[in-house]
Formats: C-alpha cells, structure tokens, sequence
C-alpha cells in the first residue's frame, strides 16, 4: 500500500513556480508607491504574482490601482481649491497610502514571500523598485498637472454677481469688464430672464456668449453686443455667440461698435 506523500500548500507551489526569479518585497512596494502613487505599489504586486504565475491577479491589481489613481485625480480636481494647502498634507496621505500598501502586501504575498525565502529563493529587489517608482512619478504627475490645467480651461471661468445675473469670466477678461457687462444687461431688462452669459477672449477679441433657446436668434442680440462693445470694451469690436446646451453654438455675430 502506498502512502501519498502531502500536497504543498499554495505558497509552497508558488515558491517552486519561481524558482530564481527576484521577488518584490513589502519594502520595495512601500518606497514605490512613496515615490509613485499607489499605481507604483500596484505595479510590483503584479510583477510579483506575474513571477508567480497567477496572470489573473496580476491584471487585477493593475486595474484597482489605475481605479484608485483615477478616482484620487478626480476628487482633487472637483474639491480644488477646497483641498488643504501646503506641502504637510500631501505628505501625510502620502506616507499613509505607502504604509497601507505595505501591509497589503504582507497580506496578499506575505507566505508566498516566505515560501521564497524557505526555497533560496531572492526577496527583495530595492533600485528595480525605485526605478519603478520614478517612471510612475513622472506619469501620474504629470497626467495630475495636465488634469489640473485641463480641467478649469474647459470650465465657464470665474464668476460675477450683478442682480439675479451671473456673468462668466476666462481667458483675460478682467473682473471689471464682466462687471460692467453684467450691470449693462441688468439696466436693458435681460436680467429678468433665464439667460447664462460667458465672456472669453478667442485671438484677443471678446466673445460673449449667450445659451438661450434655438429660436433666438442674431437680430435681438445684435444691439446687444454693440452696446457691450461701447460700455465694457471701450469700443473695440465683439463677437456675440448664440448657444444651446444640446447644440452648442449654432450662430456667431461679430459686432463693430465703431
């Protein structure tokens, strides 16, 4: 009668699956997503179960990253400038998240980690690490920067109150310009209707634009925009652009004042 010797755990398989392979440590992952966000961390935990044959928790730790690092660029760039200024934030999440992926790591690898260890196999990979770590750096950063700039570009701008009016501001028009517009519109009635104006510069001319209904039309924004030209703009020619929110800008009239 023959006696089967004892299955391996699942570590111990993992362990004989790698064989010379480098491992990365909990350490290695701590210093990466220091130095690259938590996408960094998430890198190393999927080359680890890469050189562990497991492709699928491989790929699954690459999305929750990408997820994790995508839902923290869209939390920065909604609250703006309510997030708490200065370098000692920052910092703190920092050096949190880092932490928190290092103990993720003990979690998930930890016995695979030692299984390595037990079969002479390396633990440990510290420039592989930080090299990784700086690219996701450079990436994440520079991706967060882009976002950042991005984002307010595509935004109304900046706002003014005059009455029941709110005038939008952007691309070098001054407060006092959106003012002035905002108390002439005020002064001619337009106030008393749902109407949202922006002002923006497009190659150094002023653009005013009006979302209203698709049966408004240039005629009875026509003296409009002259009168925004003298009162605001000292003169200088204007361009009124008629919107609505499902077709954007169906008609632009440039107005000279002179």
């Amino acid at each position: 009668m023959s006696v089967l010797p004892p299955r391996p755990n699942a570590a111990e398989q993992d362990a004989r699956s790698v064989g010379p392979p480098t491992l990365f440590s909990s350490r290695d992952v701590l210093v990466a997503t220091l130095l690259g966000s938590v996408m960094a961390g998430s890198t190393l935990l999927a080359l680890n179960y890469l050189a562990l044959r497991r492709q699928r928790a491989a790929v699954l730790s690459l999305v929750l990253g990408a997820c994790t690092v995508v839902a923290v660029m869209l939390a920065v760039i909604m609250l703006g400038d309510d997030l708490p200024g200065g370098p000692l934030p920052v910092a703190v999440v920092a050096a949190g998240t880092a932490v928190a992926m290092r103990f993720l790591t003990e979690a998930l690898q930890g016995r695979a980690l030692s299984a390595q260890r037990d079969a002479g196999g390396r633990v440990g990979a510290g420039w592989r690490g930080v090299v990784i770590g700086a690219v996701w750096l450079v990436f994440v950063g520079g991706s967060l920067f882009g976002a950042l700039v991005l984002v307010p570009a595509l935004g109304p701008g900046d706002s003014v109150e005059v009455g029941n009016l709110t005038i939008y501001y952007k691309n070098g028009i001054t407060e006092s310009e959106a003012r002035r517009t905002g108390e002439l519109l005020g002064a001619n009635g337009l106030g008393e209707k749902e109407v949202d104006v922006q002002l923006r510069r497009v190659d150094g001319t002023p653009h005013i634009r009006f979302n209203t209904d698709a049966s408004d039309t240039g005629g009875q924004f026509r003296a409009i925009g002259r009168a925004i030209a003298l009162h605001s703009f000292d003169g200088a020619a204007v361009v009124v652009d008629l919107a609505t929110e499902d077709r954007g800008i169906h008609e632009t009239i440039r107005v000279d004042a002179k």
